[in-house]
């Protein structure tokens, strides 16, 4: 069974090393943070928050058309509409996603 996880939670409250636990070592995990990794240090930019949110949608789609038996994305999702464009994309690819499906409003 191929299964999808979006990460909820503010920033610092875990889903990060949640989300290792869960990918295990066939999994794989998209957050938008990576998007701000400069030489190795966190550099937010507001400017590009929309670019690297839209980068990081189209690498978690990538995935769930590939098959990965594990696919994450690691935001903080606080808003259904945060990760509704996430869910419907792991839906449509045939994975479960569990308990987001049914907040997305």
């Amino acid at each position: 069974m191929k299964i999808a996880y979006i990460m909820r939670g503010v920033p610092g409250s875990g889903k990060s090393t949640i989300a290792r636990r869960l990918a295990g070592e066939n999994g794989v995990i998209h957050s938008t943070d990576d998007y701000f990794m400069v030489d190795g240090e966190y550099r937010f930019d507001p400017e590009k928050l929309r670019e690297h949110h839209d980068a990081n949608h189209k690498a978690f789609c990538e995935s769930v058309i590939a098959g990965f038996e594990v696919v994450i994305c690691d935001n903080t999702n606080t808003q259904p509409w945060h990760f509704k464009r996430y869910v419907e994309s792991a839906e449509k690819a045939g994975y479960m996603v569990p308990s987001c499906s049914n907040q997305m409003s």
